[in-house]
């Protein structure tokens, strides 16, 4: 004969939620889940996300690790004018990480980070990005991240900006040129700088 499994005691699940800081729902509270709120706004629930792990997007995590958005919090979020414009992925090394940030949120736009080539190619397909900033000197696959972008079969109207930590030499410039390139920038630069290359690409876009 199966044995029932016993249910879990809601106080006590309760109660464990809050010791670990984890908020629980009212019975009633009406809410979304990231996906549901993409929807919504014309983008995929891995933006979503990325707005709740920015704290841009107030969000709660449920006992069993999925996200929750609160009608309120979302009308509040839209209505503060919050929701982006375009995403912009950075690929960089960890120096100019905060440059990066700082320059993408002064245009209003969001920014994601690609921590590796295999997460920034998962990124590119799940979060879309309108613009994609590579670094190919301080950031480890930098030129293998341009190539794939510009392999046959991927989406190619992503368009890219390099930056790098040196003057291009005459193959690397060919090599920019040759991927599509859209931009580049030589450090030392600011983020004011970096984010009016970024928009002057953007606003090139058809």
């Amino acid at each position: 004969m199966k044995r029932r499994r016993k249910r879990a005691n809601p106080t006590l699940v309760r109660d464990a939620a809050e010791a670990f800081g984890i908020q629980v729902l009212q019975a009633d509270e009406r809410v979304l889940s990231p996906n549901d709120v993409g929807r919504i706004l014309s983008v995929t629930g891995e933006a979503v996300k990325q707005w709740i792990y920015h704290h841009r997007l107030p969000a709660v995590k449920l006992t069993n690790g999925y996200w929750k958005i609160r009608i309120a919090d979302l009308e509040d979020f839209i209505r503060s004018s919050q929701v982006y414009r375009y995403t912009v992925m950075c690929a960089i090394g960890t120096g100019l990480s905060g440059v990066a940030g700082e320059a993408v949120r002064s245009l209003d736009h969001e920014c994601v980070f690609g921590r590796s080539l295999a997460d920034s190619l998962l990124k590119l397909q799940d979060v879309q990005p309108s613009l994609c900033v590579i670094d190919v000197t301080g950031w480890p696959d930098g030129w293998k991240l341009a190539e794939q972008l510009a392999l046959k079969g991927r989406r190619t109207d992503i368009p890219i900006l390099l930056i790098s930590d040196r003057p291009l030499n005459e193959s690397d410039t060919e090599r920019a040129m040759g991927l599509g390139a859209k931009g580049f920038l030589c450090s030392p630069f600011d983020a004011r700088a970096l984010a009016g290359e970024i928009n002057r690409i953007l606003r090139a876009m058809p």
